[in-house]
């Protein structure tokens, strides 16, 4: 795989990834709303939280569940 994300600022919310989970290549696109420090940590949890999540057993729909449930519980 290969990518390119050009950043509107040094820090900010938005995450190109890409991965290989199960001999299979997964790759995502995210953006948190905003810019600056507070996007850009949250999406370091998300990258971080997501990345953890896949190493565990479950279909794609159980992953985002749980991760939507890590980043709601966070950013109440």
């Amino acid at each position: 795989m290969h990518g390119r994300s050009i950043p509107a600022a040094d820090v900010g919310g938005d995450l190109v990834d890409a991965l290989v989970v199960g001999g299979q290549a997964l790759g995502f696109v995210a953006d948190v709303s905003g810019h600056g420090v507070p996007a850009g940590a949250l999406m370091g949890v998300l990258k971080a939280s997501l990345r953890t999540r896949l190493r565990a057993p479950g279909d794609l729909s159980a992953v985002l569940g749980d991760i939507n449930d890590v980043l709601v519980e966070l950013t109440r």
